[in-house]
């Protein structure tokens, strides 16, 4: 049976590791699951945008996901991606394609 310190140990690693791995996992797995969509069933990301509502906010979270992107310039709160207009690939430019990806970015977007 563990003692009280071991508990506070499991517990501060679960906060301090496991957790941020876990979500660091998550979204990364989000980022493939979105560039597989985009490079091979694009006809689903299609149907999947026209019911997209609102617009993009120039935050830049969705640049940060895993990694943050080296296209992004960040002015305080407002970000530009500095190859928007010369052709952004392609899970950038359907970004979120649904619910789940919101998720990724706190459903800030």
């Amino acid at each position: 049976m563990m003692d009280m310190k071991q508990r506070m140990i499991h517990r501060t690693l679960a906060r301090r590791i496991w957790r941020p791995l876990i979500r660091l996992l998550t979204r990364f797995g989000g980022k493939i699951r979105r560039a597989y969509l985009c490079l091979l069933r694009p006809k689903e990301v299609e149907k999947a945008l026209e019911l997209r509502e609102g617009s993009c906010n120039n935050c830049g979270k969705c640049c940060q996901i895993s990694f943050p992107c080296p296209f992004l310039k960040v002015y305080g709160s407002h970000a530009i991606c500095k190859i928007y207009h010369l052709g952004r690939p392609a899970p950038c430019a359907a970004f979120p394609i649904n619910r789940s990806d919101l998720a990724d970015v706190d459903f800030e977007c």
